[in-house]
């Protein structure tokens, strides 16, 4: 016998008992499926609606409802594909003739894409569950199911020109996540899951009514009556089954507020939604968070009842969760889908309703690289993230099935208030937005103490990129500090902030240069990293070895039989191929040319440093993460964020595994700083063994036991035992030290413990031990806001992790055990607020899913392949051209015999076809476009300071001299001949000369500003000149003739 509160619960709900769910359509004579039966469909027909009036229907399992004017198929309307279990539609089709069912859950399986020979799922069509490298098909439109995206490929073996289509949540209310193209035409020669492709076939857009219209591409069109689509600024529109009005789900709007003190910032997020359905609405907004921090707030407003949310297991959330749906209460779920990605549900919001959530966290704020400046960062949007075919996980799933629009899904609002100790010299926006510094001074109850209150201009709508701010502060140096703060019960919270400043001796190298080329890598994105690539192999030591890996579904490695010496030929080679790169690699597969590299040996003699350039848009996050933290000690890994939406998780998740740092870069001006950087720290040894005393804190000491075996003190402590006090600190294992890289160490010391009265830390380095002994002060006291206690309990979970040595089980619990007790989200929980208020009506009508579609990035610049590149390419040039150079009087140029010690191959491996061919192919790392021959072969001339800086840069030879060339003294602005004479009449040697030059020209004139360009390559060539001439004041007399020059062209800077 049922329950007595389930055979209530049936009086309410048309819910149907069975045994096993059949496949039926049924038809009612009135609204809300009641009346009489007019029809029960089992199967695919067709059937007049003269004969037949009904008001609504239900149906079980997959149908696709088409619409028609005749009982000819052709002249129906796009087929309503529908799937549940008795889902309960009004139904409007007075304006039809027939009705055509189609039972389609035969071939309309999970996983499986239907290739129709006809247009509108019509003619005979092939159902595929896999790749499929050889089928010759002529394709109209097509259908599947599932969470993953497919690429058509018109030649065999997934040659010629390809499609993406990206898995999307189907505009016509499918509910279970169908895609459909129904008006293409396209030959396909073989077809691979996942999108590779070079064009993205879009959703397709039906238009006004009795109108035509085409997509975005000529592939197809169609014409259509039922629906009317246009651009809405909500981003979310739903297609009303009566009226066929287009009805909004705005997200109504996001304001966010920061405050940032110094390291740590806390962070509130106000969502504002309201249903103006008719029906329940369940609302998915998937949003970015930064990933240094984690979620530490949740709660929502509903019609002005305030619901605080509390953290549970993610098990128990989402039970409680759908149970609330289910008795129709207003739900919220907040979960982490990333440690960078917050999903948030709203289940079940009433129509009329208006709901308010606030969404907090905690988060470190870095450094930026290489100075003292704060360099805050607010995630605005999830970029489309690169789901690999092996990832089958909920979260991942969701990931994929995003969808993105071209409008921002509301307006936006920030406001960050800034305090740090000294004063604050500028306040900058790095993301583009405009910014407003409302005010900036001195904070009264807090003496030493300054603030900043920015602010975002006018009335913002762009969440197509990161909002990034920059706070410099008036002292040059950064002085080391130890924050803390104590909560009403007594509990203190420390936070040991250092910018560390040393420098040690280079050491011998391998570097390993992995540059992202896929798809999302696209326009200003690799023209950074072309730059980037550039100015990084030009400033290498000449004693190391390196190679370059290109990656994205595939993978390409430079030099296949290991890395090369560096010397003039490879970098030659290496600087050619870098000055054409293009992003042609589709998809973003960084977990295996990671693994390629850590399965070759390393070079006796030389540290391998690995260096990833990426935007890091992929989802396989925690698998590349534990690659590197296995690998980490035989390799240390550094990492470049490129573009306005880099996967920040990624970018320092690789670096703090790999025992490296991390730098991110938005625009040109930061690409030469981040690099040099990067590099400056991969040739310098860091400080390990970092060790962290709290001073006043007694540690437990070890008790010695008495070992005699007598009647009075066997096995008992020699000694009284003195206990030490108990606290938390983390990360436990505190990272390698780098000259300019932020370090924090946390301590939370409980109540009724001994209180730290400073901290002493200690490093090994090549040198010795460094130690550096920080006193607590009391205007460091940052009051009882909870930031430092939040902040070391998430840096603990982030510890955990990764962790490798624990059980998988032992970790979870801890995570949960942490998370549950200080209301932290994780991996493993969750935040779940009810409204426990029963409902007051209940509703009859189905709950639609509205998915809240964050705004696609913002790509500042489009690049093309220079035209020299797609020229020489088109030839297949050998490597002994100049590609992309102009005219040029070098005097080195290096051709590769194929007797050479130095085998230039490249090795392309994909993901599931491997090749071992070991020629060399011109197009490796470059796109091959053909173009007139007959066209300019010089580039471009250099328009800014930093492209004049590069292209100086690219003269230089391996060794740091420079050639003393018609080249060179057109960027340094002087003649060539009277260069030359000069050099002929005082009897110099021409390359220390033109080196002389060059320098000077770097240090003086205007370009002396770029100094973040050009620093590793004026040091490398002051290097070849003191080895080269070593007679001192022969230089000193050559310094100052280089120096007159420059005074009598007034190029010197001021």
């Amino acid at each position: 016998m049922l329950p007595l509160s389930l055979l209530c619960l049936l009086q309410f709900f048309p819910v149907i008992i069975s045994q096993a769910v059949q496949p039926q359509i049924v038809f009612y004579s009135q609204t809300g499926c009641k009346g009489d039966i007019v029809r029960d469909d089992r199967g695919s027909t067709t059937f007049p609606l003269n004969q037949y009036r009904f008001e609504s229907y239900n149906y079980t399992e997959l149908w696709l409802i088409q619409p028609c004017n005749s009982d000819n198929i052709l002249s129906c309307e796009i087929p309503i594909p529908k799937k549940g279990i008795h889902v309960c539609i009004d139904s409007n089709f007075q304006d039809y003739s027939y009705l055509h069912l189609s039972r389609r859950s035969d071939d309309l399986i999970q996983n499986k894409i239907n290739l129709y020979s006809g247009s509108r799922l019509n003619g005979t069509h092939d159902s595929l569950t896999t790749d499929i490298n050889r089928k010759n098909l002529t394709i109209h439109s097509l259908f599947f199911t599932g969470n993953y995206s497919w690429t058509i490929f018109e030649g065999e073996e997934y040659s010629g020109k390809s499609y993406c289509i990206p898995a999307d949540e189907s505009t016509y209310e499918t509910g279970f996540g169908a895609t459909m193209r129904l008006h293409l035409n396209v030959t396909m020669g073989s077809l691979r899951q996942g999108c590779h492709g070079e064009d993205v076939i879009p959703t397709e857009k039906p238009i006004d009514e009795g109108g035509t219209t085409t997509t975005d591409g000529a592939m197809f069109s169609h014409t259509n009556r039922f629906w009317n689509f246009d651009n809405n600024p909500c981003g979310l529109i739903w297609i009303n089954d009566t009226n066929h009005k287009q009805i909004p789900i705005p997200l109504k709007s996001v304001s966010i507020t920061a405050s940032v003190v110094h390291a740590v910032a806390q962070v509130e997020i106000t969502q504002v939604y309201e249903n103006s359905e008719n029906n329940p609405i369940e609302a998915s907004y998937i949003f970015p968070v930064d990933s240094n921090g984690a979620v530490t707030h949740f709660q929502a407003e509903l019609d002005g009842k305030v619901i605080k949310g509390v953290v549970k297991t993610t098990e128990d959330a989402k039970r409680d969760y759908e149970a609330a749906i289910k008795q129709q209460k207003t739900a919220f779920l907040g979960e982490e889908t990333k440690p960078d990605v917050f999903h948030l549900k709203i289940g079940f919001l009433k129509p009329g309703a208006l709901a308010k959530v606030v969404i907090g966290y905690v988060t470190e704020v870095k450094n930026d690289a290489d100075s003292h400046a704060i360099r805050f960062v607010i995630p605005t949007t999830v970029a489309p993230r690169y789901v690999p075919p092996s990832d089958h996980d909920q979260k991942s799933d969701d990931l994929a099935n995003m969808t993105f629009s071209s409008t921002s899904p509301a307006p936006l609002n920030i406001k960050v208030v800034a305090c740090i100790q000294g004063e604050i010299k500028s306040a900058d926006s790095l993301s583009s937005h405009k910014i407003l510094v409302k005010s900036k001074g001195t904070i009264p109850e807090q003496p030493g103490w300054n603030k900043a209150v920015v602010t975002l201009v006018g009335n913002v709508t762009e969440m197509d990129r990161d909002f990034v701010l920059l706070v410099t502060p008036l002292e040059a140096v950064m002085k080391p500090r130890v924050y803390y703060e104590i909560l009403e019960n007594g509990s203190l919270a420390a936070m040991t902030h250092l910018i560390p400043s040393f420098a040690l001796k280079e050491e011998k190298v391998e570097l390993i240069i992995v540059v992202d080329r896929s798809g999302s890598m696209g326009g200003q994105s690799i023209r950074m990293a072309s730059a980037a690539l550039q100015l990084f192999l030009h400033s290498l030591p000449t004693d190391c070895y390196f190679n370059v890996v290109g990656f994205g579904s595939s993978y390409e490695v430079q030099f296949k039989e290991g890395s090369a010496k560096y010397g003039p030929e490879s970098l030659h080679y290496a600087v050619n191929s870098a000055k054409c790169i293009s992003a042609n690699l589709g998809g973003t597969e960084i977990l295996e040319p990671l693994q390629h590299i850590y399965s070759r040996p390393s070079i006796p003699g030389y540290l391998r440093q690995i260096f990833v350039i990426t935007d890091g848009q992929v989802s396989n996050t925690e698998q590349v993460i534990s690659l590197v933290q296995q690998n980490a000690h035989n390799s240390r890994l550094f990492a470049l964020g490129i573009g306005a939406s880099s996967s920040r998780h990624l970018v320092e998740g690789m670096a703090t595994a790999g025992g490296g740092t991390c730098a991110f870069v938005e625009g040109d001006a930061s690409i030469q700083k981040a690099t040099l950087s990067q590099l400056k720290n991969a040739l310098q040894p860091s400080l390990t063994d970092i060790k962290i005393e709290w001073m006043g804190i007694r540690n437990p000491q070890r008790v010695e036991l008495n070992t005699e075996k007598t009647l009075f003190g066997y096995n008992k402590p020699v000694e009284p035992e003195v206990k030490g006090s108990k606290f938390s600190q983390s990360p436990k294992n505190i990272p390698p030290i780098f000259d300019g890289s932020q370090l924090v160490v946390f301590g939370i010391f409980p109540p009724g413990q001994d209180r730290p009265s400073g901290v002493k830390l200690t490093a090994n380095s090549p040198d010795g031990p460094l130690t550096l002994n920080i006193a607590m002060n009391e205007t460091n006291l940052l009051g009882s806001t909870q930031m430092l206690h939040k902040l070391a309990v998430i840096k603990l979970i982030r510890e955990l992790e990764i962790e490798g040595t624990m059980t998988a089980s032992a970790i979870k619990d801890e995570i949960v055990a942490l998370g549950v007790e200080h209301g932290i989200t994780s991996k493993y929980t969750s935040y779940i607020s009810v409204d426990d208020l029963a409902p007051t009506e209940l509703h009859f009508g189905p709950m639609q899913f509205r998915q809240i579609r964050p705004q696609s990035l913002h790509y500042p610049v489009a690049f093309d392949v220079p035209s020299s590149c797609r020229r020489k390419m088109a030839r297949r040039c050998s490597p002994t051209e100049d590609v992309c150079d102009g005219p040029s009087d070098r005097k080195h140029h290096y051709a590769y015999k194929s007797n050479s010690s130095l085998k230039l191959q490249a090795d392309s491996k994909l993901i599931k076809n491997a090749s071992s061919s070991a020629t060399f192919n011109s197009s490796v790392f470059m796109e091959s476009n053909s173009d007139d021959e007959n066209d300019e072969t010089s580039s471009s001339p250099p328009t800014t300071r930093a492209q004049r800086v590069l292209s100086i840069v690219n003269l230089q030879s391996f060794d740091g001299s420079f050639q003393l060339t018609q080249d060179l003294c057109k960027l340094i602005c002087l003649s060539y001949e009277e260069m030359k004479a000069e050099a002929s009449k005082q009897g110099w040697n021409t390359a220390v000369w033109a080196t002389t030059l060059a320098i000077s020209c770097l240090i003086m004139t205007d370009l002396k500003d770029e100094k973040d360009s050009w620093d590793l390559v004026v040091k490398k060539a002051e290097k070849w000149i003191s080895q080269t001439c070593r007679d001192t004041t022969a230089l000193q007399v050559i310094k100052e003739s280089a120096i007159a020059f420059y005074i009598k062209s007034g190029m010197l800077a001021n």
